[in-house]
């Protein structure tokens, strides 16, 4: 029998929908969901998608073992392996943690697998490989089936990751769990997500571009010392303004975020070179070219023909458009970056981060709207 407390107490959720389950769980990366939570289109693209790169992953390693460390086909392998490697992240990542923005990297990134692996494909391929005649060599067999592969399962993952992220983007869960129902937080939650995702495809192309780089030219001797030191530290530099720009968002720092906008053109400034390089190496043609040496006779050499097919040819080509792309994509991170920090302090990063350490509060700022303190610039 129901009591007047009873009959005067508010309607739970529970009362109407029944008990709820928790889908989701701590990890060392944050909260992500539990496998039995992913419907049946996250599972299909999350086992495909895994099945494609890591197929490939695997066959890449091998080749890696055994290839020569000089040569153009070890230098493919390697940037697949990198890319490979950060595809299974977005993977993993863009499921469990239902982020958009890094599942539709997944199908950017598997469109630069298959692009690599063809690429890849045409670098010291013998011309007389026919497989149906059984005269392909062990190297053109393991090449051409990693390409199959991923060719076959490549659109396959993109599709699916197409409709994955629209699910994820138009449905919003992230974002509704993340800062409630408020639209300002919602919109600019998105623009936070969008900005992380940016930061890691950034370091992704800025990888393989120096990868690319250091094996792009006939010789090793045509890189400058001045070049090598740039590129020795640029993996380590590449990967330090990432974490600038995460730490900047994390703790809402204008003054971080001011150093991470500023030395944001140091890479481009070197990208722009060697693609003005690359362009005037590849636009080059045979010809005759008057010479004066310094005896005072006048000669005539004949320069080099860079052949279109060949491996240096391929990797110059492929620095040119990696670096086109890296230099699109900072251009749209410095403007995402701009736009977080100007919603500094209005109350999100308590929300998407969590409060930090208390050494890291700065307690003579007034607090936020949502009623915490500001952080203190590093």
């Amino acid at each position: 029998m129901a009591t007047d407390s009873d009959e005067h107490s508010p309607i739970t959720i529970e009362q109407v929908i029944g008990p709820q389950t928790e889908t989701r769980q701590q990890t060392a990366l944050g909260l992500c969901r539990k496998c039995n939570d992913l419907n049946a289109l996250e599972q299909l693209f999350l086992g495909t998608a895994l099945l494609g790169i890591l197929g490939c992953l695997g066959l890449t390693i091998e080749r890696l073992v055994t290839l020569e460390k000089n040569t153009a086909d070890f230098i493919f392998a390697l940037v697949l392996l990198v890319n490979a490697v950060f595809c299974v992240y977005y993977v993993l990542d863009g499921v469990y943690r239902e982020r958009p923005y890094e599942v539709f990297t997944v199908v950017i990134g598997s469109a630069i697998l298959i692009i690599y692996c063809a690429a890849e494909y045409g670098v010291d391929r013998s011309s007389k490989c026919r497989p149906w005649e059984g005269q392909c060599s062990p190297n053109d067999i393991v090449k051409m089936t990693r390409l199959i592969l991923i060719g076959i399962i490549g659109p396959v993952i993109m599709a699916l990751g197409c409709l994955v992220s629209w699910q994820y983007y138009k449905s919003g869960n992230l974002v509704f769990r993340t800062v409630g129902a408020n639209i300002e937080l919602q919109k600019m939650c998105r623009i936070v997500y969008l900005c992380e995702t940016l930061l890691k495809f950034d370091l992704q192309l800025g990888v393989t571009m120096i990868i690319l780089v250091l094996q792009s030219s006939e010789q090793a001797d045509e890189l400058s010392s001045l070049e090598i030191t740039i590129l020795s530290v640029g993996i380590a530099f590449n990967v330090l303004w990432m974490l600038l720009g995460f730490v900047g968002m994390w703790l809402e720092s204008k003054y971080l975020s001011h150093i991470f906008l500023i030395t944001s053109i140091l890479e481009p400034a070197y990208i722009i070179y060697k693609i003005w390089d690359v362009s005037d190496q590849l636009s080059n043609k045979s010809g005759m070219v008057t010479v004066v040496p310094p005896t005072g006779n006048i000669t005539t050499t004949l320069l080099p023909t860079l052949e279109p097919t060949s491996p240096t040819a391929i990797l110059q080509i492929a620095v040119y458009f990696i670096g086109l792309g890296a230099l699109a994509l900072r251009v749209v991170l410095v403007v995402t970056m701009v736009v977080v920090s100007r919603n500094y302090g209005k109350g999100l990063k308590e929300k998407v981060y969590g409060t930090p350490p208390a050494l890291l509060v700065d307690h003579s700022q007034p607090p936020t709207a949502a009623g915490f303190h500001n952080y203190g610039s590093l």
